[in-house]
């Protein structure tokens, strides 16, 4: 005679819940936490973040409960075909232990919500990875990497290319620039490729326009480092000023603002910022690997090592 199936248990049970929310929130897009101009526009965004996510987890809460149901009421339906497959008296045994988890999974959703944030935030590098890979995988990873016309920085055979998405006049792009400047040099083989993304002001705009014009003059290095490194707002004055002072020839740097590989540059990263779901400044990628915000330097190391790894065994 078989054995006949054993009776479903709470943490199967829970464990099946958990992968679906898992699954869920996996499929959905995270909001990001961006920098922006002002204080009270950094708290306006995190007040409607944070109401959008009580909404959300009103809204799981309620498909857990569903879920709860409809997966204790298959476990029921399993045990007690696997008992009639065994000519056992189908509900002798289980009837009351599923009652027990029908009953518990219907009243306490916030118990299965709870485990399954916790098993989809131990793995939401994971997820994160593998939904970048598809958006990059989708026409975007060439454009992003792999333009010959970006401004960059480091080593131009880097066996590693890092992106970063900024504007001069964001303050998280500047307190992240001198440990991004050392994790490069002290590595020697990333290509620190520099999208240029003006989104923070008009002068903001004037500066890119600048440092990708500097470009001609073979300056885009030295100019963007300043600018970066300059303690203040940099308003359109500065932007020569600082031109002047790094040694560009600032009449042809006019000329040269208004051409329209600037402005398709601009354009284009505008476009690709949009496509790869990029709101904020600053946003580091590299590899499969999507960094929003003022990340630590050692964050972007460990990124570098996993992109390198992946290359390896690829």
């Amino acid at each position: 005679m078989s054995t006949p199936a054993s009776t479903p248990t709470l943490p199967l049970v829970l464990g099946l819940v958990g992968g679906l929310v898992g699954g869920m929130l996996g499929a959905s897009t995270l909001p990001m936490l961006t920098s922006s101009s002002s204080e009270d526009d950094q708290l306006d965004a995190l007040s409607k973040q944070v109401s959008a996510y009580e909404i959300q987890v009103t809204e799981l809460k309620q498909q857990l409960a569903t879920q709860a149901i409809a997966v204790a009421n298959a476990a029921s339906q399993a045990t007690a075909a696997a008992k009639a497959s065994a000519d056992q008296p189908p509900r002798e045994v289980s009837a009351a232990s599923e009652d027990a988890i029908r009953a518990f999974l219907i009243n306490n959703p916030d118990v299965i919500f709870m485990d399954a944030l916790e098993t989809f935030q131990a793995n939401e590098p994971i997820y994160t990875a593998r939904r970048f890979a598809k958006v990059l995988d989708s026409g975007l990873r060439d454009p992003l990497y792999n333009s010959s016309s970006d401004p960059f920085l480091g080593n131009p055979d880097g066996d590693v290319v890092l992106v970063e998405f900024f504007d001069y006049n964001c303050g998280y792009c500047k307190r992240s620039a001198p440990d991004l400047f050392k994790t490069v040099e002290a590595d020697g083989n990333i290509k620190l490729v520099m999208k240029e993304f003006p989104i923070l002001s008009e002068a903001s705009r004037v500066a890119a326009q600048a440092a990708l014009a500097s470009q001609k003059q073979g300056l885009y290095d030295v100019y963007h480092t300043t600018l970066m490194n300059f303690q203040g707002r940099v308003t359109e004055d500065v932007v020569f000023e600082v031109a002047q002072e790094v040694g560009l020839d600032v009449d042809q740097l006019k000329v040269d603002m208004q051409s329209d590989f600037v402005a398709q540059k601009l354009a284009q990263t505008s476009a690709l910022a949009d496509q790869l779901g990029v709101t904020g400044t600053p946003a580091f990628m590299v590899g499969n690997t999507f960094l929003p915000g003022a990340v630590p330097a050692a964050q972007i190391e460990q990124a570098v090592d996993l992109a390198r790894k992946v290359a390896s065994n690829s």
